[in-house]
């Protein structure tokens, strides 16, 4: 059994200890049936110290922290990268690598294609996860202000 992960009125972490454990922003947490339903690193993330927290939710958070800290992307962008990348690369890495790791964990090399953002056919063309194929210098340039498609407007991730 481990200790919940959940926060407590007094700002401090759940006493109880569960066998029950849930998925939050992709990572797995212990949490008491008391807490199983809300979000433990968002409430966290509101605590003035959250040293308090699980390891795995100071990490998160820290990890999070880095990000915001060294770019300049919403902070909604951050949580997802956070989410999607936190457990795979180091936390110190500057924001650029960040980024083309987070671009090519998501964006797919595909066969040429006539992109349709800039019209022209370019060799080094992507596929976003919903099937639409940009070249990559376009498709980049927009992630970088929405990270949606811009045919379906699904999110990319």
């Amino acid at each position: 059994m481990e200790q919940c992960s959940g926060i407590n009125n007094r700002g401090c972490r759940c006493l109880k200890k569960t066998r029950q454990s849930y998925s939050c922003y992709g990572i797995e947490i212990p949490l008491c049936s008391h807490h199983k339903t809300y979000n433990p690193i968002l409430a966290w993330s509101y605590s003035a110290d959250y040293t308090a927290a699980s390891e795995v939710i100071v990490k998160w958070l820290n990890f999070y922290s880095d990000i915001v800290g060294k770019s300049v992307i919403p902070s909604w962008l951050a949580v997802y990268i956070t989410s999607r990348l936190y457990e795979q690369i180091p936390s110190d890495l500057p924001s650029y690598d960040l980024m083309r790791i987070f671009f090519n964990s998501v964006l797919l090399p595909c066969d040429a294609v006539e992109c349709p953002i800039c019209l022209t056919v370019d060799d080094e063309c992507v596929t976003t996860p919903c099937g639409h194929s940009y070249c990559r210098k376009c498709i980049v340039r927009w992630m970088h202000k929405k990270v949606q498609c811009p045919l379906c407007r699904k999110i990319i991730c």
